[in-house]
């Protein structure tokens, strides 16, 4: 088991701002593409166990359609982007011409989803790589429909020997449509020395 680490508020401050960054990027991105407001809250950061993290994502994502992206480097984990089953239809029609028929719609939900995970799921990939001035290898997003927990249980991060993981979650809502979907990153550092070094100097944090 790898010994749990430990973060001072200022250093949380810091990493929920390399998140917001990251999507508040491609927020407006994907503004154009529904042509509403997109709305974000602000980033929930904890420390926390790996079976936690899993229970908790599950039980509040529920029967969910998404997009799941892994990533490896220095720092490694998964990306979720999830919306409630009922709701991603909803958002289509936002993003289609009002003469595409539902059918038409589910039948485009794939890569609809998956079009949407990569652009806000990697703007936030990139700001982390940017500030750690580290390359961080992402895989194709999927998409992903049904339980959380299926997927996480066989993704890498599962079978790493992490039993504690960084959890940054965001609640992200289209303005005027009542749509509101997650965006949730569980990740492991795997050096936690390097990691608060490459804060430290991008943010001017003072040091320990």
């Amino acid at each position: 088991m790898i010994t749990p680490f430990s973060l001072s508020e200022l250093e949380k401050d810091a990493i929920s701002e390399v998140f917001n960054i990251g999507i508040s990027r491609s927020a407006s991105s994907l503004s154009q593409m529904v042509g509403k407001e997109v709305l974000l809250s602000v980033p929930k950061l904890s420390i926390t166990e790996f079976s936690t993290a899993v229970a908790e994502l599950n039980y509040a994502a529920g029967q969910i359609t998404g997009v799941l992206e892994e990533f490896d480097g220095s720092i490694a984990g998964n990306a979720f982007l999830l919306f409630p089953r009922d709701k991603t239809l909803e958002l289509m029609k936002l993003m289609y011409p009002p003469s595409m028929t539902e059918e038409m719609l589910l039948e485009m939900e794939e890569d609809t989803m998956t079009e949407i995970g990569n652009i806000l799921l990697n703007a936030t990939l990139s700001s982390l790589s940017d500030i750690l001035e580290e390359k961080i290898h992402n895989q194709i997003p999927k998409a992903i429909r049904g339980s959380v927990q299926e997927f996480i249980l066989s993704s890498d991060l599962a079978k790493s020997n992490h039993d504690h993981v960084l959890q940054m979650d965001l609640t992200m809502g289209i303005a005027d449509a009542n749509i509101d979907g997650e965006v949730s990153f569980l990740v492991i550092i795997k050096s936690i020395e390097n990691f608060k070094e490459k804060l430290t100097q991008y943010f001017g944090l003072p040091l320990d």
